[in-house]
């Protein structure tokens, strides 16, 4: 284990943004920027200079589609949920002394927090930015986490693993690590709204 790398999870059903009457993938929504959302949280982990593995459903062909084209490894994995999602990547990239975890939902994560994160890591066994007092993303888990990462499974996603391994809390004036997209975007926020 020589490196601390990001786990991009980008294998969510999308619920909320069904239910919310969005159609097709959520992820492959456009940003008012003209990048996908997961375009944009892919871009904007690769900028941090750590390599990046995307774990994703096997159909979401979109994903692995962009992955080839920006030559990010990118893992289908047929998982119910965040903890199996995070479990698989861990045990994928085994070869990790850290794991980031991003969500590809989170498109405004800057690649100085997820930088401030991997420095953490060197002396924590976990790390997260808190935005005024609220717990943000990414979160790093380091070495000493790895087999409680695998061992997860449920929906909860790592929250297991941070009870058990506190986090240390990183300071943050960036409201971009709170913010994430489940719901289907209004058509102001699309890049095409004035045409």
């Amino acid at each position: 284990m020589t490196t601390t790398g990001i786990l991009l999870a980008a294998a969510g059903s999308g619920q909320r943004y069904r239910a919310a009457g969005g159609q097709g993938n959520k992820l492959a929504q456009w940003l008012d920027d003209g990048m996908t959302l997961f375009g944009q949280s892919l871009l904007n982990a690769t900028r941090s200079g750590l390599p990046v593995q995307v774990i994703t459903q096997p159909d979401y062909a979109f994903i692995q589609q962009i992955c080839q084209q920006m030559k990010v490894p990118c893992e289908p994995v047929a998982s119910q949920s965040l903890g199996e999602t995070l479990a698989a990547g861990a045990r994928l990239r085994d070869d990790w002394r850290g794991w980031i975890v991003l969500l590809a939902d989170m498109p405004r994560v800057s690649p100085a927090i997820v930088g401030q994160v991997a420095q953490a890591l060197r002396r924590y066994p976990s790390a997260r930015p808190f935005w005024q007092g609220q717990p943000g993303h990414p979160v790093g888990f380091g070495a000493t986490t790895r087999d409680a990462l695998l061992r997860l499974s449920q929906e909860e996603g790592a929250r297991g693993v941070l009870r058990q391994f506190p986090p240390y809390a990183i300071p943050c004036d960036d409201p971009g690590v709170i913010y994430d997209i489940d719901l289907p975007l209004t058509t102001t926020e699309r890049p095409d709204a004035a045409s």
